[in-house]
């Protein structure tokens, strides 16, 4: 039998020693959702839901006590105290990967904003390994030569190699 962590994560797995001034990190979300424009430039409020996880760089680090002082990057910018299992290493990748088995930390935070990048970008389709995941964009997709991505040739395409986009 394997022994599964419980929560969201082996929170042992990650300590305070791992995190340093500069680090970026993914916080949970610590926005007052009504009384706050802080996500205006990433999506309007009307077109998704509140953002589980949020972008965070590491001020300060105390590790007699566990924690670390982290200020969120989003505007108004937010300084607030985490302890390691409340924080997740973000990803140092420019852009969006169309294979997340390529990320370095992988975990909820990460897979979630890279799925949500993609989606934006109307890239529909990404994996994780051999896992295939599909965001429904709810509306025709064509690509640059106007042929749909529901197209059976996507579909094989997909099934056999890495996802287009």
């Amino acid at each position: 039998p394997v022994n599964v962590p419980r929560g969201r994560r082996d929170s042992a797995s990650v300590g305070i020693s791992h995190f340093h001034k500069g680090i970026p990190v993914w916080i949970e979300n610590c926005y007052e959702e009504q009384s706050s424009h802080y996500r205006s430039e990433l999506l309007p409020v009307n077109h998704s839901t509140r953002p589980t996880w949020i972008p965070a760089i590491v001020q300060s680090v105390d590790t007699e006590k566990g924690e670390a002082r982290v200020r969120t990057m989003y505007t108004p910018s937010m300084v607030v105290t985490r302890v390691a299992s409340e924080m997740w290493p973000r990803n140092r990748t420019k852009s969006t990967l169309d294979d997340m088995v390529y990320f370095h930390h992988l975990h909820e935070p990460a897979i979630v904003n890279n799925i949500m990048l993609r989606y934006l970008k109307q890239h529909i389709y990404t994996r994780a390994g051999e896992l295939l995941i599909i965001m429904n964009p709810y509306k025709l997709i064509q690509d640059k030569d106007g042929i749909s991505i529901y197209d059976e040739l996507y579909m094989r395409k997909c099934l056999c190699h890495p996802c287009p986009g």
